[in-house]
């Protein structure tokens, strides 16, 4: 079958607005745009994050960091279908007047001769002749107007255009031979609605869509990472039964009188500065943080200068504790930020 027909700036339109239609489709299909959208967006957004927080360990950071992606990506696979059904007309049209140019910058104009044999296609214009055979076909697109053979390697497309042919006869036997060729059927296109599908019965839904697996991939890596920090830097994975571990700074009025009652009550104990070590802030945050001092008893911890708890928890562990009351004064002291 040989079809000639005179190539036009026309058709070149037609085959940009498949190309679109069928990127649009493809997209709604593909977890990779939105992925990708997520990635861009954590290496915007990770710079200001870690500015937030300065000093703190990498793991401490990432932890929240990664849980706030997730809830993002969530919400944003939620809405995705509703925001794939939002066209544009007008910015899809010029997408495709840009590609349309682009394309007869690159595209020989004029008479074109197109046979269709069994083993290949070959082609005709006034740059000379282009063989194809049936390995080079990639699939065939279809509208009403136009079929459009995409080849493999070079990405370069050939146009069959609906008035090349004598009848809908002819142009039904030139798509079922293209179709014999790349061994699928033709991709039928949907300009107006963007849509691109295979004729036979429907594909089988997905159970999940590729944004939600993709924020579900995500909401993992964040329980992972979660999981990391704990056991890197939760204390009370490695502390010993009856090792006391005291957080605190060295201006803080509430961990002064606490180191006066441990001492006076001979309990021996390991002091760590939350703001001189970085280890000891990140573990003083897996503990719960909120204020010092914190105190670490074997795995229970008693926050602030409570004298019953830590005489409980203390007891437990065999030290006795005698802590006489400062009325008027505070028994626990927020951290100041940058002090």
């Amino acid at each position: 079958m040989e079809i000639a027909y005179r190539l036009e700036e026309s058709d070149l339109h037609d085959v940009q607005a498949q190309l679109v239609a069928l990127r649009r489709a493809g997209l709604a299909a593909s977890a990779w745009p939105f992925v990708g959208a997520v990635a861009g967006a954590a290496a915007i957004s990770w710079p200001l994050w870690t500015a937030l927080y300065p000093g703190r360990p990498l793991l401490l950071s990432l932890r929240p960091f990664a849980f706030a992606l997730a809830a993002a990506a969530t919400v944003a696979a939620l809405l995705e279908p509703a925001l794939l059904r939002r066209r544009s007309p007008r910015l899809e049209a010029w997408t495709v007047r840009r590609l349309a140019r682009a394309s007869a910058r690159r595209s020989v104009l004029g008479p074109v001769a197109v046979t269709i044999a069994e083993d290949g296609v070959v082609r005709r214009n006034d740059e000379g002749e282009l063989l194809l055979r049936r390995t080079d076909v990639r699939d065939v697109l279809a509208t009403d107007r136009l079929l459009t053979v995409r080849l493999r390697r070079s990405g370069k497309v050939i146009l069959l255009p609906a008035r090349a042919f004598p009848d809908a006869g002819a142009f039904a036997s030139a798509r079922a031979r293209l179709e014999a060729l790349a061994g699928a059927p033709a991709v039928e296109i949907d300009v107006e609605r963007g849509t691109a599908s295979r004729p036979g019965p429907p594909p089988r839904p997905r159970r999940l869509r590729p944004g939600l697996a993709a924020a579900l991939l995500l909401a993992l890596a964040a329980a992972a990472v979660h999981g990391l920090a704990v056991r890197t830097y939760d204390p009370r994975r490695t502390n010993a039964d009856r090792h006391v571990v005291l957080y605190a700074t060295a201006w803080c009025p509430a961990c002064a009188r606490l180191r006066a009652c441990l001492a006076g009550s001979g309990v021996p104990y390991e002091e760590r500065d939350v703001e001189r070590s970085r280890d000891a802030l990140a573990e003083y945050e897996q503990l719960g943080g909120g204020g010092v001092p914190v105190t670490l008893v074997g795995q229970d911890v008693v926050y602030g200068l409570d004298r019953a708890l830590l005489a409980t928890a203390l007891g437990a562990a065999g030290h006795r504790f005698d802590c006489p009351a400062a009325s008027g004064r505070p028994e626990r002291t927020p951290l100041e930020p940058g002090r």
